[in-house]
């Protein structure tokens, strides 16, 4: 999965907006060390490549910026919930537990009552 993370971060009817929750989870996987900056990268020739060859790693999410011809900040993310961690980290789960117990725990956090949207 690829997005692109140098929009603004904006609210829709007092919900965060999908760009919000990108930019969020990039801050987290990158305070917890799963992010790889890569920059100068060709947008034709790297960035579908090196996110191909992470993810048949489980290598970490690649930020990549300051593409050739276009001004540094339009950024590309790509392998955002590529590796369990990630994954753990997006659903607000502990990071270093067994897959199996993840799923569990995904599941019951998935099973339990919400509350309605106004």
């Amino acid at each position: 999965m690829t997005f692109l993370i140098n929009l603004p971060l904006v609210a829709l009817g007092g919900e965060p907006h999908a760009v919000s929750i990108v930019g969020r989870l990039h801050q987290a996987a990158d305070a917890v060390g799963e992010v790889k900056y890569v920059e100068g990268a060709d947008l034709d020739l790297d960035v579908g490549c090196l996110t191909e060859l992470m993810a048949e790693r489980n290598g970490p999410m690649l930020v990549f910026d300051k593409f050739p011809a276009y001004p540094a900040g339009y950024r590309i993310a790509s392998n955002f919930v590529r590796s369990v961690r990630r994954f753990a980290l997006a659903l607000d789960l502990p990071l270093d537990v067994h897959p199996l117990e993840l799923l569990r725990l995904w599941h019951e956090s998935a099973r339990a009552p919400r509350q309605s949207r106004p």
